[in-house]
This record gives structure tokens, sequence and C-alpha cells, in this order.
């Protein structure tokens, strides 16, 4: 049923949203917060839908065979399958939601990451671009570091992390 409209929203640009979130929300965190909410939303909802279409028929008939209601199949069958399928979302998403906050400080920030590429592109300091893509990329590497060790720790007993 929302389909067409996931597959509407999820096609336009976070940066597209930039100006909207601004007016909406202010120049302040609230605006940056919920963009990177909508550059992540869509990764995360279709892998968790891949997810659950993806889980065997067969754990959901042993389920009800064995006298389970549908909110214990949804939280003992359907969510522990679907998790590796939300953690790789949870990973693909990190990545967009780099993007979209580096693209937020680049066309309206007085700090950040992203600002400071967007003004050493004026002064033609390349050196300070290469510091600041070195930094996102090290940002990057650390935090998609984090969410391995938090789903080995905290997804051990479903075993959804193989590295």
């Amino acid at each position: 049923m929302l389909d067409p409209i996931i597959n509407f929203v999820r096609f336009i640009p976070p940066l597209a949203f930039i100006t909207l979130f601004m007016l909406w929300f202010g120049i302040g965190e609230q605006s940056k917060i919920f963009l990177i909410m909508y550059a992540t939303f869509f990764i995360v909802i279709i892998n968790t839908i891949t997810g659950v279409l993806f889980v065997e028929e067969d754990k959901i008939r042993s389920a009800r065979s064995m006298g389970a209601s549908e909110v214990q199949i949804m939280f003992h069958v359907i969510i522990p399958a679907s998790l590796p399928f939300i953690f790789t979302g949870a990973k693909l998403a990190m990545g967009s939601s780099f993007m979209a906050i580096v693209g937020a400080e680049m066309v309206a920030a007085n700090e950040g990451i992203g600002y400071m590429i967007w003004n050493s592109r004026l002064y033609f300091k390349t050196d300070w671009i290469f510091v600041g893509l070195v930094t996102l990329g090290l940002m990057g590497f650390f935090m998609d570091r984090v969410l391995t060790q938090f789903g080995k720790i905290v997804l051990k007993r479903y075993n959804v992390v193989k590295k």
C-alpha cells in the first residue's frame, strides 16, 4: 500500500530538502537531524521490507503449528530473521547520512567539515580540502567499526554480524 509513496519520495535527493528543512526547523541542528533522518529512512525501510519478505514461510508455519500468536511470530521469528537486512540497511544508511550532512554544511552552515571544504575551494586551499576529505574518510571508517562492534555485542544472539 505504501510502496508507491515510498518509491516516489525516496528518489528526491536529501539535498533538495535543505531549504525547506531550514525554513521549517530553523538553521540549527534540528534541520540537520531531519535531513539525516530523511537521507537514511528509505534505505533502512527498504532493507527491512526486503528482510521481512525473505523470511522463510517454513519458519512462520512452524511457529504457528507450535501455537505462537501473531505477536510472538513477529518478535521471535520475523524480526530476528530480518535483522541481517536491517543491520545492512543501517550500515548503508550511514554513508547517506554523511553525504547529506556534508552537503547541508556546504550549502547552509558556518561550521563543519562540509563548510570547511566548500570555503576552502573559494581560496584554492586544496590542502584543506584534502584534510576535510581524509577526516570524512576516517570518521566514516571509525563509525563503521563502531556499528560493527555494536552489532557483534547487541546482536550476538542472532548471529547477524560475521566480521
